[in-house]
């Protein structure tokens, strides 16, 4: 970008403020859409996070799940914070009855409440997730970084301590060094098939993306 001098200075109304001002507008715009995407790459990987945890507690292993349990999993996914959020208020509404107040929500509530309302419209029109009713798709799902460290994590562990664990870790986005500490790569997601499962229908799923992992070939061959 060309570096435009004495900024400070300039006129308000001369060419150069209006330079100035366009610059600035440009790179507003163009830190909005940085963000936009860093909150849509965490968000997605929140979900593949929560998912491979569940599935690792799983003991045997399954080869896949159907549709209704993929169904359930987002159920719990987006319910994820519900006993923080109930906690919260009640503590408030404690606090206000002592106090003999009424007081808003708090911050932590607002964001739980703006998490869940966006996710349940997601869901409304499609929840995107693996297509972990398929064998092949559950394989490589697996693999994925995330899926394959919390399996050892897991391994061993009583269901008690890994609900615990996974509470701990169940937070609405995640920064970059999260998803490194994590081992979530994003870039592993085209490999796999995913669909999208409905909230008022859990028999239902429809396929968005066919992996692209040379596996879902072979077998087409």
């Amino acid at each position: 970008m060309k570096k435009i001098k004495n900024r400070e200075s300039l006129h308000p109304g001369s060419r150069k403020a209006e330079q100035v001002t366009r610059v600035n507008l440009r790179l507003n715009k163009l830190d909005q859409k940085k963000k936009a995407m860093d909150t849509d790459k965490s968000n997605k990987m929140a979900r593949y996070h929560y998912i491979a945890g569940r599935i690792a507690e799983l003991d045997p292993q399954p080869s896949r799940i159907s549709v209704q349990d993929l169904h359930s999993l987002v159920e719990q996914y987006i319910n994820r914070e519900d006993e923080v959020y109930g906690q919260l208020k009640s503590e408030r509404e404690a606090r206000d009855k002592s106090l003999k107040r009424k007081s808003g929500r708090s911050a932590r509530e607002g964001e739980i409440e703006v998490r869940k309302e966006r996710e349940l419209s997601e869901f409304k029109s499609g929840f995107v997730v693996p297509d972990l009713t398929d064998e092949t798709t559950m394989h490589l799902f697996k693999q994925f970084p995330s899926a394959r460290k919390l399996s050892k994590k897991t391994r061993g562990k009583t269901q008690s301590s890994v609900a615990s664990q996974d509470n701990s870790m169940a937070v609405d986005s995640l920064d970059d060094e999260e998803l490194s500490k994590h081992g979530l790569d994003i870039n592993y997601l085209p490999q796999l098939k995913l669909v999208r499962v409905y909230m008022d229908n859990a028999a239902q799923s429809d396929v968005v993306q066919q992996g692209q992992n040379p596996i879902y070939k072979a077998q087409q061959a």
